[in-house]
């Protein structure tokens, strides 16, 4: 008899259990049109009476639980879709039909105005690459990405690392940012690209043409900011670590007496790179920290990198917008010696950077925006002492105010227009204006920007007085002033169906351009000098195309063309080549399960034709002289194929180089592939896995 009451008491609980859980409040993502599921979908409940934040990814069901403990906005976004934005009360069931966004024009974008705005209302024209796409192509750095996507961006080997350029501008002119702030350790205008943590990368904004008034000095030519992915709980951690080898031998049993003995037991030793991150999101406050380690091969001695970068935002909702933050980015160079178990640090570059940024509504047609900011650099290193052992520090400080009037007439006519003032400690004062319209006849879209721009020196062209390894000097010039531009574009978007087409022009006009040129001393020795060479001006054309068919296949390309009348000694010397562009076809094909995507991608680059300038030794006496190079053209491409087996699980494969293009001549100026490379990149997202299985 107890054991028939045991019985049926269990199989009345298992009953209650089925039912509960069969009640369990769920949330249920579909396409609009197919009513088919989506999977893979994000999703964000935001409590609407406190700060209460929770994420979640659709099943391959389309279904996820809901979440919300209170009357919640619920946020929901997924590759291909609008971004969706509604209301749903706890313990509520409800279906959500996500509209198809064959371009991602309702994405919402913050390069071009500061802002948030969807990217078919930004007037400044701007280039999205999504977190998607880079998944999907297995790509493990930034110069593979952008260059595969934008045209007009090329990247060149110097003897300090990669070297960018965009619109035949190098990088002195380009500010490359993580969240919309700076990276210290610049190299003659670059940064040390393989600190972006690709996996970390939420999506990248490019945004070309000057834009000073936001950013202030180096945006004269535009601007990449790299957004990464928000910490979704509380508190995060992630750690990576990446191992390459570029065909490279290892030498061991090194004599005493040789010149590398001292350093290192390998002559050679593995590319190593050290990710980690720590995030923290509670309530208003947002943190993000971190930190990396990279060891690479040097010319002499193995040079180890150490990075720390700090972020902390406040956000506060009044009538309008309140942000605080604090940047904080710290980047330090060492010598490290092997066989003595020691290392010398060479090099250490910091930024602070606090600011507060305020954003009002004001008659519903103008979003107002002021803020302030202070900037400070602390460079020290051994190029500002003339030896190569002690090591000096110089500092700059840049004081800014800025205000932004984002008005709206009608649904046809929007425009821009915003003023910065800086107070730089060793230039004083400078106020940058810019002004955008865009006008909208639909199919059409009507961009016009107007901006100004400038780029202080850098503390290394002010104060450097370095030997660069006997060979020559390098020096610097306190009395160099602050380079400028005037910016114009204008540029016609087309959109209609399954097409999306720009064409833009531009011009940009340079004064007090800041430029090096060779000289020899009295004791017959070459010196490369910094100094205000006059103005110059830059214009070209570009255009970009996109197709997509009945969602599968996608088709996008780019090609521009700038001409540049810089000139040295009266010859002409960019190494860019004034044409370039790009071509990318992708498949995808997704069943419940099956979600796989193959791309096809090719780097086009036009001739080059140029003058280098070398030194010759003419009756004893160091003379400078140039000669005529010429680079043919050549294009690089190629194929992955991505799949994806399960929430947090995406493997790629792929052949980098697929027609094994090597350049002939190996120069600064060329192609360093070394031909053919096949890969293979398995993401695994532990915490998606975890909560799967937990569900």
């Amino acid at each position: 008899m107890r054991n028939i009451v045991h019985f049926i008491i269990g199989g009345f609980i298992l009953l209650i259990g089925q039912n509960l859980s069969a009640q369990r409040a769920q949330v249920i993502i579909l396409d609009a049109q197919t009513k088919e599921p989506i999977p893979y979908a994000n999703i964000c409940f935001e409590s609407l009476h406190g700060a209460q934040k929770f994420y979640a990814i659709s099943s391959l069901d389309g279904i996820v639980d809901n979440k919300a403990k209170s009357p919640s906005q619920i946020a929901i976004s997924y590759t291909g879709y609008e971004s969706l934005f509604d209301t749903i009360e706890a313990e509520e069931t409800k279906t959500f039909f996500l509209k198809t966004d064959l371009f991602q024009l309702n994405q919402v974008v913050v390069t071009a105005t500061r802002t948030k705005k969807a990217l078919k209302d930004v007037p400044v024209l701007t280039q999205v690459i999504s977190s998607e796409e880079i998944e999907s192509r297995g790509v493990q750095d930034i110069s593979s990405i952008l260059e595969d996507d934008v045209p007009g961006i090329e990247f060149q080997q110097a003897g300090y690392g990669a070297d960018i350029s965009m619109q035949g501008l190098d990088a002195s002119y380009v500010l490359v940012l993580i969240d919309g702030e700076r990276m210290a350790g610049e190299t003659e205008g670059n940064v040390d690209y393989s600190r972006i943590n690709m996996n970390d990368v939420e999506r990248v904004e490019i945004v070309k043409g000057a834009s000073s008034a936001l950013y202030g000095s180096e945006a004269m030519g535009g601007v990449i900011n790299i957004i990464t992915k928000k910490p979704r709980q509380k508190v995060e951690f992630s750690l990576g670590a990446r191992y390459q080898e570029f065909n490279q031998w290892n030498y061991r049993g090194l004599a005493a007496d040789d010149d590398f003995y001292v350093f290192k037991s390998n002559l050679d030793k593995p590319n190593l790179n050290l990710n980690a991150s720590l995030g923290i999101n509670i309530g208003k406050w947002t943190s993000k920290t971190t930190f990396s380690r990279k060891t690479t091969d040097a010319y002499q001695l193995t040079s180890s990198k150490f990075m720390e970068k700090h972020i902390i935002e406040y956000d506060t909702v009044t009538k309008g917008n309140v942000q605080f933050s604090y940047h904080d980015d710290k980047y330090e160079k060492f010598d490290f010696f092997e066989k003595l178990d020691d290392r010398k640090i060479v090099y250490s570059d910091h930024y602070y950077n606090p600011k507060v940024m305020w954003n009002h509504k004001l008659w519903e047609r103008h979003a107002l925006s002021f803020g302030g900011e202070w900037l400070k650099e602390k460079l020290e290193t051994r190029m500002f002492s003339g030896t190569s052992e002690s090591l000096d520090d110089v500092q700059a400080a840049t004081l800014t105010v800025f205000v932004q009037d984002d008005f709206t007439l009608n649904s046809k006519l929007s425009m821009v227009a915003g003023l910065r003032l800086d107070k730089h400690s060793a230039y004083g004062l400078h106020l940058t204006p810019k002004f955008a319209l865009m006008y909208k006849w639909i199919p059409f879209t009507f961009r016009f920007n107007y901006a100004a721009g400038y780029r202080s020196p850098t503390l290394k062209e002010l104060y450097m007085n370095w030997d660069h390894l006997g060979i020559f000097d390098i020096v610097g010039d306190p009395n160099l002033k602050p380079e400028t531009n005037q910016y114009i574009s204008f540029s016609t978007e087309f959109i209609q169906k399954n097409w999306n087409i720009s064409v833009s022009a531009y011009k940009n006009w340079f004064e007090n351009k800041i430029s090096g040129f060779w000289s020899t001393n009295a004791q017959g020795k070459l010196s490369y000098n910094y100094s205000n060479s006059g103005k110059s001006n830059l214009s070209g054309v570009e255009l970009l195309l996109k197709y997509r068919l009945n969602g599968t296949w996608y088709v996008n390309g780019g090609y521009t063309y700038f001409h540049n009348n810089e000139t040295t000694n009266g010859v002409r010397v960019s190494a860019l080549a004034p044409h370039s562009g790009n071509l990318g076809v992708e498949y995808g094909l997704r069943k419940g399960f099956f979600d796989m995507k193959v791309n096809l991608k090719a780097k086009i680059t036009g001739a080059k034709n140029y003058y280098e300038f070398t030194t010759l030794s003419i009756k004893g006496k160091e003379e400078l002289v140039s000669y005529e190079a010429k680079y043919q053209p050549f294009s690089i491409w190629k194929i992955s194929v991505s799949q994806k087996f399960s929430k947090g699980v995406h493997l790629v494969v792929g052949v980098d180089n697929l027609f094994d293009y090597k350049a002939p001549i190996i120069n600064f100026n060329t192609s360093l592939s070394p031909g053919r490379r096949f890969f293979v990149s398995l993401n695994v997202k532990f915490d998606e896995l975890y909560r799967k299985i937990r569900n």
